[in-house]
Order: C-alpha cells, then structure tokens, then sequence
C-alpha cells in the first residue's frame, strides 16, 4: 500500500539535491562532519492563506542528532553504513535517513527512534526521485512555498536488513544486503537526522536537523558521499 507523505513547507526554500562529484574510491570511505551544526526553527500558528515562517532556535540540546562522522563498507555481501553522533541517548523521539544511490536508481533507509529507544524501519526504493519530483511540480504551482505538498511512496521490503544502534558507542550500524539494492557496482551514500518538538498548547512547534556534508558544501536535501566500489 502506497505511503502518503506531506512536506512542511520550510522544505520548498531548501536546495533540492546536491551529489558531489568524485571519482570512486575503495571498497570502503569515511568521512567526519563538523561538530554541534544541528540546524533548529520554531513555527507558530498561522491564519489561512498565510505562509510558513520560522524563527532559528537554539539546538544544542539535540546532540543526539549532531552526526559526527560518517562511514561506509561495500563488500561482497552486503553494504555497511555506520552513523557515528555526538551523544546518542534515549528520551527523545528522532529520525535518521540514510539515503543510497546507485547507478540503477535510489533507496531510502529510514528508521523512526521511539522515545525509549526501539527502532522502526522504513525501506523505501525510489523515495528521493519522488520526492524531487513532487517538490519540482509544487514550486511551480506554489513559488512562495505556503502549502507544502503531498506525495505517494511505495514501501519494499529488504530481506536481511540488519540495524544496530548502540547508544554507549553513539552508533547507528546498518547492514543492507546487495540485492536489496539491485547488487550494484558501486553506491553513493548519505545520512540526516530530524526531530520534533511541539508545545502543549499544540499551536508552537519546532524542528531540528542535522545532515552530513562536507565542509564548505551548501547541506540540501540529498547530499552523498563518493562511490564506494564493491570490494573484489
């Protein structure tokens, strides 16, 4: 059954994709991002037919999301992405997205963090090129990005998949079996984290997140790493 999605607004002014150009490297790469860059906003209540607008907001708190450094194995079996963060502690309900592109198309890993640390997993082939899409056709309807836009994804199913978070080593390890991504010769990875705040009242929220990228790079919605051969 289809998944429908709905994007906030905010998402409308940001950069649609960045994939950075790099020759392949080994069977393995990894690669730190900078330290305490956790992005956060604050939106309040609007009146019908107005648009979104945000106030930045402190985010230190969220160090469960500031992604410090990112890695990836590409071995014969099976694709190893390992998330390593600031301080990965139980409490606070968070996302990580793991993005992965090959030369045949895209999927998506997302794993929803309950408050007390259980893991739901998401395995989405297609998502980010939906995505761009939707997004495309919703800036031409709406430019000033006041409605925010809808779009359907199928779920799949990755027989294998393996998930390891481990809050005393500040980890995520996934473990994605190559034919769950068509055995590609090579991939392309990303990572970001997101979370939600909202005030009792249910009229304030806030969010924040937190993408790899390295520096100096403009973090827009998809950002990768270098292809990352299989290993021979």
């Amino acid at each position: 059954m289809p998944v429908l999605r709905r994007l906030l607004p905010l998402l409308l002014s940001v950069p649609l994709a960045l994939t950075l150009a790099s020759p392949a490297t080994a069977a393995s790469w990894s690669s730190p991002d900078a330290a305490a860059n956790v992005d956060g906003s604050e939106y309040g209540p609007i009146e019908p037919g107005e648009c979104w607008t945000s106030t930045d907001v402190d985010a230190t708190h969220r160090r469960d999301l500031d992604i410090r450094r990112l890695s990836v194995r590409h071995g014969r079996r099976d694709v190893v992405v390992t998330v390593r963060f600031a301080d990965l502690v139980d409490g606070r309900r968070s996302s990580l997205e793991l993005p992965m592109l090959t030369p045949r198309g895209d999927y998506t890993l997302d794993l929803d963090v309950t408050p007390r640390g259980r893991v739901r997993t998401s395995w989405v082939p297609g998502y980010q090129s939906a995505i761009l899409e939707a997004a495309a056709e919703a800036a031409e309807e709406d430019p000033e990005g006041c409605q925010g836009f809808f779009f359907a994804t199928e779920p799949g199913r990755c027989r294998g998949l393996e998930v390891e978070r481990s809050p005393a080593a500040d980890t995520v390890r996934v473990v994605v079996p190559r034919s769950c991504l068509g055995d590609p010769r090579a991939v392309r990875v990303g990572a970001s984290t997101h979370g939600f705040e909202d005030d009792r009242d249910g009229e304030t929220f806030r969010t924040f997140s937190d993408r790899w990228a390295p520096p100096g790079r403009d973090r827009g919605w998809f950002v990768y790493g270098p292809w990352v051969r299989a290993a021979a």
